[in-house]
């Protein structure tokens, strides 16, 4: 076993039988090649494992560990350093300073009726609901074992309940995607007090997967983040404003070319955010070359997503030569 990576190898795998045979006196050697990068302070430990088995069928074993370190080129002409920062509205944050660390939770409260409403289609049953709209307001049925698909597509038909010629919305959507519902296609060019999502297999109509009943004309309790059966409330805009579970922020990378003497030209440039990889090196000016000394700051716009209580781990790596 090497650690790292950690693999665990047969080394006697793929040898012919006869060749595992040793006499008395007699030796084998398995040789394994490991490529390891040089350039990065890193230990290496590797553990071997032999085990014999001697002609009166007992067992013999024995073990050995090898261990060695790699230090840092003592030099380096081109040393950049980058750091990140994480910035929002300040009026979004506890304490004002627009900080990312201290966002205020979302828990925004329809009051007035909306124009538009966005949703994300999360598939799944009615068990997954969650809100505090009334029994008579909030009605949701499964017509099919597991509900609403929870991979692929199906397709969704948003109406009044009152009248079922005002449609809201009717299309086909991806699981994980998200639709909007629009009042000022309809005669009243408004939404009524209740509207019904039907969740269908395909655009035959013809396989009702589950059927949900909704108080949306925000004069009973509805907030953002709302589960209703297979769909969840992200966005709505009024006369008040636009609502959003949504909140922009802004990625500052503060890159730095440290060295004593020479330039650095930026060659790989990624930041991770939750294992999801995105290629910065478009964003960074030509040539992309820092001089000793210099700061160059990039500025990325994101969306943080308040539907989902998670924390964000972010890790940018730079490469220059």
């Amino acid at each position: 076993t090497t650690t790292p990576p950690g693999d665990t190898l047969d080394l006697l795998e793929g040898k012919p039988e006869d060749s595992l045979v040793l006499c008395p006196d007699e030796e084998m050697e398995v040789c394994e090649t490991n490529v390891v990068n040089t350039c990065n302070e890193e230990c290496f430990t590797t553990d071997v494992k032999a085990v014999i088995t001697m002609p009166d069928g007992s067992i013999c074993e024995d073990d050995d560990v090898y261990s060695f370190c790699f230090l840092p080129p003592p030099d380096e002409t081109c040393n950049v350093e980058v750091s990140l920062e994480c910035s929002t509205d300040g009026n979004r944050t506890e304490d004002g300073t627009g900080s990312c660390d201290v966002i205020l939770p979302i828990a925004t409260r329809c009051d007035n009726r909306a124009s538009a409403m966005t949703w994300r289609f999360n598939g799944g049953t009615c068990e997954q609901s969650f809100n505090i709209q009334e029994a008579d307001k909030f009605v949701c049925t499964d017509f099919a074992e597991g509900g609403a698909p929870t991979s692929g597509s199906a397709f969704l038909t948003v109406a009044s309940v009152k009248d079922p010629s005002d449609v809201y919305f009717d299309g086909e959507v991806d699981v994980g995607d998200l639709f909007t519902m629009f009042a000022d296609g309809t005669a009243k060019g408004r939404f009524d007090a209740d509207s019904t999502f039907s969740v269908y297999s395909d655009s035959s109509k013809s396989t009702l997967l589950q059927e949900s009943s909704v108080h949306t004309s925000c004069s009973q309790n509805l907030f953002l983040k709302d589960k209703f059966g297979s769909v969840q409330l992200l966005i709505f805009e009024n006369d008040e404003g636009l609502f959003s579970c949504f909140i922009g922020a802004t990625y500052s990378y503060t890159l730095t070319n440290a060295a004593a003497s020479d330039s650095g030209t930026l060659v790989e440039f990624t930041s991770t955010t939750n294992g999801v990889s995105d290629d910065c090196l478009d964003d960074v000016p030509p040539p992309g070359t820092l001089e000793p000394d210099d700061t160059l700051v990039i500025d990325k716009n994101i969306l943080i997503d308040m539907t989902v209580r998670q924390t964000y781990d972010t890790t940018v790596f730079v490469r220059a030569e």
